[in-house]
């Protein structure tokens, strides 16, 4: 086998066990984003939220999303998979 190939390929596998380490936290930004969206879309219908408060829920939307940013591939397969 090439060395080149081989090097790759344990590259490869390095890469990989170190996205396995963050998947629980990128599930967690993607149960905590569908959560807070679930909240601000029933207090958008809701007389006693005021916009201060919407924006605080969209402040912390946003939060969940930065953080999915970080590794966009790993995080809209685990979005999908939510589905």
């Amino acid at each position: 086998m090439n060395t080149a190939v081989i090097l790759e390929s344990t590259q490869l596998n390095a890469f990989n066990k170190s996205m396995n380490a963050y998947k629980e936290i990128y599930e967690q930004f993607v149960n905590d984003a569908s959560f807070l969206w679930i909240l601000r879309s029933i207090a958008i219908e809701q007389p006693h939220y005021d916009s201060e408060s919407i924006a605080e829920l969209e402040q912390r939307i946003d939060a969940q999303i930065d953080g999915l940013m970080t590794s966009i591939e790993d995080s809209w397969e685990l979005c999908l998979d939510g589905l």
